[in-house]
Parts: C-alpha cells; structure tokens; sequence
C-alpha cells in the first residue's frame, strides 16, 4: 500500500475528544489540516456546525389532517394543541446536525411534543420519514434530514447535501411556517460525520490500497480521533451517486467504515445507504453520505479529497484553444499554427509554436502559462518575418513551394544557473539564405534575448531535425537533434559563450533518428529509434562521456514512432516509453549506472502512436498518447500516469486514463507535455504538424 497525503476540506463530524489538532505537513504541495475542536458527546450539547447563529422559527394554528406523525399514520387535528413553534440554526454545514427544538402550545401549558402526539415533518412539501434511508439512485435528494434520539427523545435536522430547504414540522395536524435552511460545504479542511449516538471531528493522512479505497486517518495516538474509510470506483465523478448496499466496490459501490476510539474503540459501518460525490473543484473531491449504520442508527457525514494528482490524472481547468488556424495546410494561403512544444522557465510553463502567414512567412509564437492560475501571458514573438518557404518554379511559370522547406521543425528551452537557452529548427532571422539549420538565443527572464541569435549547427534540416535542449551543470547545455543523412548529433553549449559548442558528436549514425533527451544532474538519458531495430536509450555525464554501451530497447521491430525519455528525481532513475512493436507502448526503467531496473520491460498501451511524457512528484510519471485506433473528429489523446518504485515497480498505473475531450480533429495531433514543480501542475499542449486547426493548452494534476 502506497501512503499518500492528501488536504481534506471541511466535513462536518464532530466525534467527542478529537480536539487534537493535526500536523501540518506535504506531499509534493498536498497539505495536512487543522480541526476544529469538538462537540461534546450529549445529544444535547449545542450545534455542532453553525455558519449562522440565527434561529428562525414560526407558530401557526393551520391544520394539516394529511400530517404523518413521526412517520406514521396521518394524525387528527388536536383542538388541545393551539399552536406549534420550531426552532432551528438557519445555515449548517455539509455532515453536520443541529439540535431541533419544538415547542407545542396547548390549552393547559406548552412544552416539547408527548409521545401521545403525533409529530410530522415535511421538506420542501414532500414528507419525510425520522432517521429514513435516502431514496433511490437517480432520485433528487433533499439537502436535510431529520433524526431522533431514541434515547434522549431530541430532534435533530442533518445536512446531507449543500443547497436550501424549506422545513415545516406538525403536531397532531397543528403546521409551523415554513422553516428557510441553506446548507454548505465548510471552509477549512478536515472530515466531519454524525451518528444518533456521537458526532466529530478530525484531520489526519490519507492511504490508497489497489481497491481504491480511501482511508481518511484521524487517530491520534492515545487521543481518541476518527478514521474513515471510503471505497468506491476510481472513475468515480463529480454528480456521481453509490449505492452502499452492493458487496463488491467492482460494480460501483462501496464501504463506509468510522473507528472512533474515543468511544471505546466503537466502530461504525454503514452498511445502507447513499454516497453523492457532488463537486470537483480544480482536483477536489468532495462527498456526502447518508445511510443506516449496522446498528440502526442513521448516519451523515461528510468529506473532501484534495486529489492533488495522487489517485490519477485531475483536470485543472477546460482547455483553451489559443490558435485558429484560417487554412489547416502550412502551404496554402492562410494562417497556420502548428508544432506546438512546452518547456519550462522560471517556474512557468512555456508554449511556442510556428505561425506561417500566406505560405511565405513566419513567426515563432511564444505564450507564458502561470501553471498555479492558468493565466496566458502572449510574449513578444521570438522570431518575425523570417521567409518560411523557398518558392521554386513548377515549369508552367507558377511559383509553388519548394518540397522540403518547412519552417520551425521544433522549438525547445532549458535552463541551468541563470542562463536560459532556446533551441530551433529554421532559420535565426528574416530573409536569412538556405538551409535552414539549428539556432539557439539566450533569453533574460522577460523572454527577450540580451543577444542575437547564433548557429549551433549548420544541417539542412528542412522540418526534420527537431532539436531539444536539455540543462546539464554550471550554465551549460545539451542540444540533441536528428540530421538529415546524418544520423543523431549532440551539442555541449556553454551559456556564457555559446556561439561555439564545447563539444559536436554523432551519438548514433544515420538512419537513426527521433532523438529525445532527459538529464539528472550531470547525468543525461538519450533514447532514439531506428527504423527497422526498434529503439535504443544509452546514458551520458555532463561532458558527453559514456556511462556504458547504447541499450536495444524492444528487440529488433519496425519502428515508426519516436520514442521519449523522462528523468525522475525520486527514484532517482530514466524512464523510457518506446514502441515495440509500432502500436505497443513499452515503458523500462533505468538506474543512474545504467542497469535495468526490475526484471522486464512493462507494457502500457496498444494502438498507440505520438506520445508525450514528463516525471511529476516523486514516483509519478504522466503519460499523453495519441490514440491510433480513433476515427476522424473523436478525441484523439487521453492522459495516464504511472507509478514506479525502487525495484520492479515499472509500470503500476494511477487511476483512470482521462481522453482529453477537446482533441477533436479531422487530423493527427502530436501531444507535447511539461512538469513544473513549484506549482505541482502539469501542462499539456497539442496542435498539427503538417495539418493543423490550432493549438489548445490545458492543466492537470
């Protein structure tokens, strides 16, 4: 079992003696909270959850014939009872319950109700039932219940779910007013849940086994507290409702299980019932339930999950189509956005892509993401006007491009120290002669360069060498790329004269191509394809000395697609995804000394092309795919994520996969994905290559 932390919101359950706050403490940003002190153990005790100390209450003489008492047969009007008045906190929180007060006027003196008199409540006009199970699935729930003790004889409301609600309560036919109640969700973090018999309150850590279950861990040593274990299905959803009476958590339920030791260790189950998970709310989960403990008694409570990314894939916000492409083709008259690629700088995600206008020119586009809010910062465009296709005559007189010259074939940055270098394919400036050829330009913090850009290599790349840049130590970098004819080249750049590399290598001869680069410190992951030996990954230090021979990956296979490389800091390790055979996703870890980790590689995904892949918090590696076996204008790439361990734990996936629903094209999309840690967020970009519609951006967890 892997343990988790994780930040619960507000749930209200007030058990007696959990007034120990907890530890604030993190996982990769997920927090530890702090609890309210709690109700004491009496019924009676004061409301345990009020937002709004103000009662409202009402009398009337109306009589209601069709009144159920205590939910039972309907009642005569009792011309001794005069008047009835209720009292009741007007706002609650999600899990909690607050004391029912009613005070009956009769001809000879007024209290609380006899048991010879028969009481009836009514939500929003519909009657319900003291201490009832929910209604079935699919029924709208009210937002309160009402209870009795059966010891103590007090009414209690509860508050199922957030939203209003109009009580009226009768005795022996004699209705109050309408009673206005809002209930809500509480602010601050922590579980909440009461029972007939005891209510509380309490924080504590969060644990996932295989089953998906939940476990919320309140207790204290020696101090009393609460756990609360949750299991339901881990495509479970926001408006998602479960029924607790099904046995298996398989089929879609799941087991609510309350340990409150400072009641001598009692533990609750709540065998019937209903669970709603009502709101995420940028990676949160939040729930209510209701239901009949094994005891008989009724049971609400409440509970929010900060998901945080540690039980899968979370969606952080819909996704944004920055870019409209006028004509899909780079060579038509139009504007086209296409080859999208994600870096990150300076604790912000960085998105560029190429804008061709009219077939003739381009610029190189550049956004700034504030992974924590969103936010889209457009940047000054890094490179203007450059010619983007050399027209040649078609021999009719006609000037149609030239096959080859494609512009911008990717764009990459990196940073190490306080240098920050950018990395294409295409040509430095506007009107600059042929072949275009891999540029670099050192960039200050605002995007501009401090200089003008400079040649790292010369290659004819028209379109196809697609470089990358990697941070190695002490303002230096590794620039990777495919030349044509040429095989895999590697660069050393050294950020305070980085007009000459400090060092050009072939890494793999020609027809070895799709490079992709990872470092760790001074440790660099490379991993590239050969068209007819499957791929091969080899690790090198800062200088570009190897650290052992280059690795087959996957045995000898047809390879057509590129194959990605990530550096994960804990596990200190590479993870490699690679095609074997062309469809098959295979992922193999590799430690630092270049050995296997586990005992074989782990399959991922089928029917699988492009993929994009970044290392996240410790253990985690996010995955985005492009599904091949889709037909045109269906989602196209679905996000995963992968846990792994220290030893032969490759390939464990975390959670559902989630298809990214506004990747909807007549044309194959390419996926580009980064991590940026200070805001625990990943960021996923897509456009077209050749064809394009535009380029979307959206943020996960």
């Amino acid at each position: 079992m892997v343990k988790l932390f994780f930040g619960l919101c507000f749930v209200s359950l007030t058990l007696a003696g959990c007034s120990t706050p907890a530890t604030p403490m993190a996982d990769g940003g997920a927090t530890f909270f702090g609890f309210d002190a709690l109700a004491g153990k009496d019924w009676n005790s004061a409301p345990d959850s009020p937002v709004d100390s103000a009662s409202s209450g009402s009398e009337t003489t109306q009589a209601n014939p069709d009144a159920l008492g205590d939910g039972g047969p309907a009642a005569d009007v009792d011309a001794n009872v005069l008047g009835v008045q209720a009292e009741v906190t007007a706002t609650l929180l999600v899990g909690s319950k607050a004391p029912l007060k009613i005070t009956v006027q009769r001809q000879d003196d007024s209290g609380p109700p006899k048991t010879t008199e028969a009481v009836a409540f009514a939500v929003d006009g519909e009657p319900v039932e003291l201490n009832a199970k929910p209604g079935p699935l699919g029924e709208s729930q009210a937002a309160v219940a009402l209870w009795k003790s059966t010891v103590t004889g007090q009414y209690w409301v509860a508050a199922l779910r957030p939203g209003q609600a109009k009580l009226t309560v009768s005795v022996n036919g004699v209705v109050t007013e309408e009673l206005a109640l809002e209930t809500a969700w509480a602010d601050g973090s922590g579980l909440r849940m009461a029972t007939a018999t005891a209510a509380g309150s309490c924080g504590g850590a969060r644990t996932k086994d295989t089953e998906d279950t939940i476990r919320l861990e309140g207790k204290t040593l020696g101090k009393g507290g609460l756990t609360l274990t949750v299991r339901f299905p881990a495509t479970a959803k926001a408006g998602d409702a479960f029924d607790l009476d099904k046995p298996a958590p398989q089929e879609g339920s799941l087991q609510i299980v309350a340990v409150m030791p400072d009641l001598g260790g009692q533990q609750v189950k709540v065998p019937t019932g209903r669970l709603w998970i009502d709101q995420t709310d940028k990676g949160w989960f939040r729930g209510s339930f209701a239901g009949t403990s094994a005891t008989l008694q009724p049971v609400v409570g409440a509970f929010a999950v900060e998901r945080n990314g540690s039980f899968g894939v979370d969606i952080l916000d819909q996704a944004v189509k920055l870019a409209t492409s006028t004509t899909d083709k780079w060579n038509a008259t139009g504007e086209h956005d296409s080859r999208a690629h994600l870096s990150v700088l300076d604790g912000k995600a960085l998105l560029t892509w190429r804008h061709i206008s009219n077939v003739t020119t381009a610029d190189l586009l550049a956004r700034r993401i504030d992974s924590q809010t969103g936010m889209v910062e457009e940047l000054a465009p890094l490179v203007t006007k450059a010619v983007a296709q050399v027209l040649i005559d078609d021999g009719s007189g006609a000037l149609v491009p030239k096959p080859l010259g494609e512009f911008f074939g990717a764009v990459s940055a990196a940073q190490s120290g306080d240098k920050r270098l950018l990395v294409w394919e295409g040509k430095p400036a506007a009107k600059t002669a042929s072949p275009y050829q891999i540029s670099g330009q050192l960039l200050d913090p605002d995007m501009t360069g401090p200089a003008a850009p400079f040649v790292i290599a010369g290659d004819a790349c028209w379109g196809t060498c697609r470089p990358q840049v990697v941070a190695l130590p002490s303002t230096h970098f590794l620039v990777v790329w495919t030349a044509p004819a040429g095989g895999v080249k590697a660069a050393i750049i050294d950020g305070n004269a980085p007009e000459s590399p400090e060092k050009l290598v072939t890494v793999a001869p020609s027809p070895a191509s799709g490079v992709a680069a990872s470092s760790w410190e001074d440790k660099v992951g490379l991993v590239w394809r050969h068209p007819s030996q499957g791929s091969y990954v080899r690790l090198y230090g800062s200088t570009m000395s190897s650290l052992g021979p280059e690795v087959p990956l996957g045995g000898v296979v047809a390879n057509t697609f590129a194959p990605a490389i990530a550096a994960m800091a804990e596990p200190a390790s590479f993870t490699t995804l690679f095609f074997a055979p062309v469809g098959t996703l295979q992922q193999r870890r590799i430690g630092l000394d270049g050995t296997l980790i586990g005992n074989k590689d782990v399959q991922l995904a089928t029917s699988v092309a492009r993929i994009a892949v970044a290392a996240g918090k410790p253990g985690q590696v996010a995955v985005v795919e492009r599904i091949s076996s889709v037909t045109a204008n269906q989602p196209q790439l679905r996000l995963r994520k992968v846990v792994v361990g220290q030893a032969g734990d490759v390939g464990a996936q975390l959670g559902a996969e989630v298809v990214l629903i506004a990747s909807v094209s007549k044309y194959a999309l390419d996926p580009t994905l980064c991590y940026v840690p200070e805001a625990d967020t990943f960021v996923v970009a897509w456009s077209g290559d050749a064809s394009s519609e535009g380029v979307w951006v959206q943020r996960f967890r």
